[in-house]
Formats: structure tokens, C-alpha cells, sequence
């Protein structure tokens, strides 16, 4: 997350906005990537976030499969996310972040849902496994990343 999102997040809860409708708009506002890939978060929990995105035509690979690059930029988008549940921090930037691309994801499996969970909150720290799913409910991609607090 970037040191502006936190206080507009906080801002927004306090005139009433649940925390997963403050911390989409906080996104959509400071992190272009986040709405480039018309991600929209669904769920938040302490160490949890699930988000939502279409199948991007703008985006496929010659094959009509959505590119590799774009997933991988979906996996560190919500894993920071549930990273950021797990300090609620001003800042974090991502260490590493590994990529396992297991199916192959078509416009018949929209939409995705994307699950990032903590698996280990450091001192410093943060290691997040996320898993993306088509509609069929398979797992299409998993990401391990580890976040710098």
C-alpha cells in the first residue's frame, strides 16, 4: 500500500463506508494498476482479502488466454492487499512474489475471484499465499509473495 491509501481508507470509514467499499475507492483514486485491472475488492478480513476481476480482452496473449503478466500483477496486487489487513500500516513494498500458473484462464471462466491469505505476519514481514479461481471453481494460478512492511 502507498502512505496515501491509509488515510483516505480511514477517512472514508469514518463517514460511513464499509472497509472494503473505503479501501476500493482508496485504490481506484492512488493505484492505477489496481483499476486497470478492473479489480474490485469483495472481502477483507484480518490477514484475508478476496477481490473480483473480468477476463481483460485487452489483454490476452495470441493464444486468447489472459497474459501471464497480468496475472502476476493481479497475485502482488491482492496479496498486498492482505498483507496491508495484517498491519494496517502506512507502507509496504513486495520483497518477492513467485507465480505457479496451473490452467489456463478463458473468457468462459469469467469472472476470477482472487484469495490472498497470510500465512506468517513478522515484525517485519508479511508472507501471503493467493490463489486465483475461474467460475468453475478450479484453481487457475497461485502466487507466494512476501511483503516488506
Amino acid at each position: 500500500m502507498y502512505t496515501e491509501i491509509k488515510p483516505m481508507v480511514e477517512k472514508l470509514v469514518r463517514e460511513g463506508k464499509n472497509l472494503e467499499e473505503a479501501l476500493h475507492l482508496a485504490l481506484i483514486h492512488y493505484n492505477p494498476i489496481y483499476s486497470i485491472l478492473k479489480l474490485k475488492i469483495r472481502e477483507l478480513g484480518e490477514g484475508k482479502a478476496v477481490a473480483e476481476f473480468p477476463f481483460l480482452k485487452e489483454f490476452v496473449n495470441p493464444n486468447g488466454t489472459l497474459h501471464g503478466g497480468i496475472i502476476a500483477a493481479i497475485i502482488d496486487q491482492v496479496g498486498a492487499v492482505a498483507s496491508w489487513t495484517a498491519h494496517r500500516g502506512d507502507d509496504q513494498v513486495t520483497l518477492e512474489l513467485k507465480v505457479n500458473y496451473l490452467r489456463p484462464f478463458t473468457e468462459d471462466e469469467a469472472p476470477f475471484k482472487a484469495v490472498g491469505e497470510v500465512i506468517k505476519a513478522g515484525r517485519n514481514t508479511v508472507v501471503t499465499e493467493i490463489r486465483l479461481y475461474g467460475k468453475s471453481e478450479k484453481i487457475l494460478a497461485m502466487g507466494l509473495g512476501t511483503w516488506f512492511k
